[in-house]
């Protein structure tokens, strides 16, 4: 796997993705306080700058996040991240995380155009096994983005692990992505 130093930044159409830096700090505070991120966190609590520096710098070993921005107008409007783990058989899964914080970006195919790029990156660069997102039954927007991008929705991870009833959780093996959804990585 890459280190953090190395990653590259991503683009698509419209977007840049860059690895976030402690210098995002009160920009993804904002936006995680916002009420449309905050309510369909799996943490809700407001945040404060402080406590997410802590948070960001402990959690480099395991985590991948990004900063999404727009090209045009180089406003950042959101983030996509991993969260890393080994299955028991060794196996790497990435456990998927995306918002758009600015609510002027809610709506425009941008959480579809920059997540296509990430899984791409995630699959082929990183070389995860396999992604899984868990969301929240009410988001439904979310839910239609991953079953787009041809995540399946599934009972649990492994060894019976369920989560509660109020979440989804959808998964992606990268053989799935790579034979099956060739195509869409070449989608615009």
């Amino acid at each position: 796997m890459m280190f953090p130093d190395n990653y590259p930044n991503l683009t698509t159409k419209r977007l840049l993705m860059r690895p976030m830096t402690i210098a995002d700090s009160e920009v993804v505070v904002q936006w995680r306080n916002s009420l449309h991120v905050r309510s369909m966190n799996r943490n809700d609590q407001l945040l404060d700058v402080d406590a997410h520096r802590e948070w960001f710098l402990s959690t480099r070993d395991k985590r991948i996040d990004y900063i999404v921005a727009l090209i045009e107008a180089g406003q950042p409007i959101g983030s996509t991240s991993f969260t890393l783990q080994k299955n028991e058989s060794g196996e790497l899964w990435g456990e998927l995380g995306k918002y758009i914080g600015e609510k002027g970006a809610l709506g425009k195919g941008f959480a579809f155009e920059f997540s296509l790029e990430w899984i791409r990156f995630g699959f082929e660069v990183l070389g995860i096994d396999m992604i899984f997102s868990q969301t929240r039954k009410t988001n439904s927007p979310n839910i239609h983005i991953n079953q787009k991008l041809g995540f399946e929705i599934v009972p649990f991870l492994y060894k019976g692990q369920q989560i509660s009833d109020e979440w989804v959780l959808m998964s992606m093996i990268r053989d799935y992505w790579l034979n099956e959804l060739s195509e869409r990585r070449s989608w615009e």
